[in-house]
């Protein structure tokens, strides 16, 4: 009964290429004009947003970094020639991170030029293990869907997959209005609104999805999470549904991550240290966004300057940062050495 009303409370608050070039062969030298470009999806085929890709050179410094697009979508362009590595973290859809290689090669259709090229790589990746997906997996969800929705249903991520998305966002809208219980149906829609940046409707769409099947941590994170991308007004929202994913999946270093940085953006600052400490000690590799958040945390709100250096030490050692961003965040650091030195001596 108590979920049910929290389940009420957040509703409420969330219902509000051709490319051209001309060479001559008396021009001077050009540089090479290789992409490399691709779409994240998870492994069913939904195109992942906001995901950090990175462009690593043959040293596996950094070299760019971006987020995905909302169809998934991420594009590098890179002069030279020679081995890079793509580096995805889909950490916050509690995915695997994957580093694929990538080795360009320049072919000049001119004398004296340089060649351009295209490369598509495509990630698909897995669950995380131990994470959401497992601790949903150990508990039995069977609906027996009608025919009728389940066929609408099919076709709608069809669409979706073949980048039909208005067809496939009506088709989810049928397939629900056919079988208003509709578990699958309803989780992706939230996802389909939330990559349409209508965060609030998302929300409502993960909370009835949780109400459909209250042993879905999944729901209660990714409705956290719209809520907190929603806007500030709605992080007291955000905590709740945030706090029912924690009881459903205590261990899960997104939902401890994020429930951590909503509490500090509420000021409730000790609660934060604890939930990111523990998102800390249950990743099972350094997490780059933890760290940072720990810093921030340590630095600018509990003062403890020590603490902060050290974070960010751990920081640099996972991001793999290039050496001018890396110079950067070393004085950061010993800024805030001299503070703790400075603060001990008090």
């Amino acid at each position: 009964m108590a979920t049910a009303t929290k389940l009420s409370a957040l509703k409420a608050a969330a219902a509000f290429g051709i490319v051209a070039w001309a060479l001559l062969s008396v021009a001077p030298a050009v540089r090479a004009n290789n992409i490399i470009s691709g779409t994240i999806y998870d492994k069913g085929g939904t195109a992942l947003v906001d995901v950090d890709v990175e462009l690593l050179d043959e040293y596996q410094r950094l070299v760019q970094r971006q987020k995905t697009s909302g169809s998934g979508r991420y594009e590098f362009n890179v002069r030279n020639s020679g081995r890079y590595y793509i580096r995805v973290f889909a950490f916050r859809y509690d995915l695997q991170d994957e580093t694929r290689e990538i080795n360009i090669s320049n072919v000049a259709s001119v004398p004296g030029q340089q060649g351009s090229s295209y490369n598509l790589e495509d990630f698909y990746l897995v669950p995380r293990r131990g994470g959401l997906k497992d601790a949903e997996l150990a508990v039995v969800f069977v609906q027996n869907v009608p025919r009728n929705a389940e066929q609408v249903y099919k076709k709608a991520i069809e669409d979706l997959s073949k980048k039909r998305t208005d067809e496939g966002f009506a088709g989810l809208q049928e397939a629900i209005r056919l079988y208003p219980e509709y578990y699958a149906a309803t989780i992706r829609l939230g996802h389909e609104l939330f990559v349409r940046k209508q965060f609030l409707d998302s929300a409502y769409a993960y909370l009835r999805a949780a109400e459909i099947n209250p042993k879905s941590a999944t729901s209660f994170y990714l409705a956290g999470n719209a809520l907190f991308t929603g806007g500030k007004e709605y992080h007291k929202s955000a905590l709740t549904a945030l706090t029912e994913a924690l009881k459903l999946a205590p261990s899960s270093p997104p939902v401890l991550l994020l429930t951590g940085v909503t509490e500090r953006s509420l000021g409730k600052f000790l609660d934060a240290e604890i939930h990111l400490q523990q998102a800390k000690k249950h990743s099972p590799n350094r997490v780059p966004e933890i760290q940072k958040e720990l810093a921030q945390l340590y630095a600018n709100d509990l003062k403890k300057y020590k603490e902060a250096a050290d974070e960010l030490e751990l920081y640099v050692k996972a991001s793999k940062l290039s050496d001018e961003d890396e110079a950067k965040t070393r004085k950061v650091i010993a800024d805030l050495r001299a503070k703790a030195e400075a603060q001990s001596k008090k």
